[in-house]
């Protein structure tokens, strides 16, 4: 489909400022995964996470790009972000691939990589995807803080997406105890509800711009149940 090649090209064609982009093939090995995930045909996850994080073409993209700025890790957190921002459909394959990741116990290497200790200093780094806590913290704070504006749907849907997010993480992996992040997007959601009005059950519009910000029109419970998943869609 179109639309679906649309939303892959952004990943495809970066920015030609950005230092580390994605290379066509992790893209690609996300996309096989993302797209096949709940399938007949779903691509392994353990399969999927040894190819994306494999470290056997990753001197060529270093001598390549010739900057210091290439990290494995980084790159491909930043992928799986945003790829779940950008496509929220995707989101419970995206949360299975970074578990599946943490859980390799090594990262491929060839055997001259491995003689030389090339990369064995950011291994475990980049295996933990130590990044993608970082920039989960970062960007969500962010999409909030951008939540309604300057610019027409800038950061409205992001925040939206970044929420829906941590509503199937949530689902995935219910912890036991609440700790200070899920608590600041408890009460995050709580006054995002809160600063909507009215506070009716009835058909409303889409958002509209108001002075300096964006008016959500869903009613507050919406955003309450994401942090209240039922018993029967938990794994």
């Amino acid at each position: 489909m179109r639309d679906d090649y649309t939303e892959w090209e952004r990943f495809s064609h970066p920015d030609p400022d950005e230092e580390d982009p994605p290379t066509l093939d992790e893209v690609q090995i996300l996309r096989e995964f993302a797209e096949s995930f709940g399938t007949a045909n779903a691509i392994a996850a353990e399969d999927t996470a040894r190819q994306l994080m494999s470290l056997v073409e990753e001197g060529r993209v270093v001598e390549k790009r010739q900057n210091n700025v290439v990290d494995k890790g980084e790159r491909v957190s930043w992928l799986l972000w945003d790829a779940a921002i950008d496509m929220p459909r995707y989101q419970p394959a995206i949360l299975k691939l970074i578990e599946a990741i943490r859980t390799l116990p090594q990262l491929e290497r060839t055997e001259e990589q491995i003689r030389t200790g090339c990369f064995e200093d950011q291994l475990e780094t980049w295996r933990s995807l130590e990044a993608f806590d970082y920039i989960w913290s970062e960007t969500y704070s962010r999409c909030w803080e951008m939540r309604y504006g300057p610019y027409p749907y800038y950061g409205w849907t992001d925040f939206h997406n970044a929420n829906a997010f941590y509503a199937h993480f949530l689902a995935a992996y219910p912890p036991e105890s609440p700790d200070l992040r899920e608590l600041t997007v408890a009460l995050r959601l709580i006054v995002f509800a809160l600063e909507q009005d009215p506070w009716t059950h009835a058909q409303q519009p889409p958002p509209q711009w108001q002075g300096h910000r964006y008016r959500d029109t869903g009613r507050p419970t919406d955003y309450m149940q994401m942090l209240n998943v039922s018993e029967n869609e938990r794994p």
